[in-house]
């Protein structure tokens, strides 16, 4: 639903900690459930008769109602408008209690997504539950930007994008008090579309404008570095500071469970660059003016 940046690492009470519904729930697309336990009988050309549009558990109902509230609702993700208004969104439940076999589903629906006949804008959205380690936010993370990468298959990573959800997910904070234009850092930079390993001094210059809201600061660093820019926007967290308040912008991942968006990199090839960078203006600007009381107000009408 949102393509995020790997190399830019970053509470509420999770949802997980309540009363478990049932998985029984089929929608109307479809009357079986799928589990990433099931037989190995059940192959690729199998999967692929599932229609998309599928909810097959409560669970996979919960975050559908989530995901037409926020991103979709609140127009945040115009590709996840367009591809639900096609019917090319699928919400699946592993019902397994192991990473291993969040793996295996993950890696059937890789298989599926990448099969012949499957229409532009399709991807899945795999709903885990069942995982214990999983309701630590930092550990999901860990696993769908570095587990995943030893666990699926080489050919399958490069056509994909992995998208995390999770009820306690933070990435982006707000500057602490203390912090503020004209304060001197130690600050990572970026240089040919990577994050430096290492810190250096800079002076902050802005703390928001219009391309990142509140996501992201400008700084001058003191030193000259062939091949890194003076002056950059850098993202919160990769300032050597303490972390201020949590940016209402995490609530557009904060689904009910954790939950992992699979997407086609040929899907987001397709996308045009120019509407893509006037959309995350567009977001960055109305969460800033939102913020936490701005967006409850309007949830309450939503979910």
């Amino acid at each position: 639903m949102f393509q995020e940046n790997r190399s830019e690492d970053s509470d509420s009470k999770s949802v997980l900690e309540e009363g478990e519904p049932s998985s029984s729930f089929s929608s109307s697309s479809s009357s079986s459930s799928s589990s990433c336990c099931s037989s190995p009988s059940s192959d690729v050309d199998n999967l692929r008769t599932k229609t998309f549009g599928l909810i097959d558990s409560e669970y996979a109902k919960k975050v559908k109602q989530w995901s037409d509230a926020i991103p979709i609702g609140l127009g945040l993700c115009p590709w996840a408008i367009k591809s639900n208004n096609q019917n090319r969104l699928r919400y699946i439940t592993c019902q397994g209690k192991l990473v291993s076999d969040a793996i295996n589903m993950l890696q059937r629906e890789c298989n599926m997504l990448l099969g012949k006949d499957i229409q532009p804008l399709s991807s899945s959205l795999v709903v885990c539950p069942f995982l214990q380690e999983w309701k630590d936010f930092e550990v999901f993370q860990q696993f769908v930007y570095h587990g995943i990468k030893s666990s699926i298959e080489k050919d399958l990573l490069e056509q994909m994008e992995f998208v995390p959800f999770h009820p306690q997910f933070t990435r982006w904070y707000a500057l602490p008090s203390h912090i503020h234009k004209g304060s001197i850092v130690q600050s990572y930079w970026g240089i040919f579309g990577q994050k430096s390993t290492v810190t250096d001094i800079a002076t902050i210059i802005e703390t928001h404008n219009k391309a990142f809201g509140q996501t992201k600061v400008k700084i001058r660093f003191h030193n000259e570095m062939e091949g890194r820019r003076h002056e950059q926007y850098v993202p919160t967290e990769w300032l050597d500071i303490p972390k201020g308040e949590a940016l209402v912008n995490n609530v557009m991942h904060r689904a009910p469970y954790p939950t992992i968006h699979l997407i086609r990199n040929l899907d987001l090839a397709s996308l045009n660059a120019s509407s893509v960078s006037r959309t995350k203006r567009k977001n960055a600007v109305r969460m800033m003016k939102l913020g936490w009381n701005g967006l409850n107000d309007l949830m309450d009408g939503k979910m």
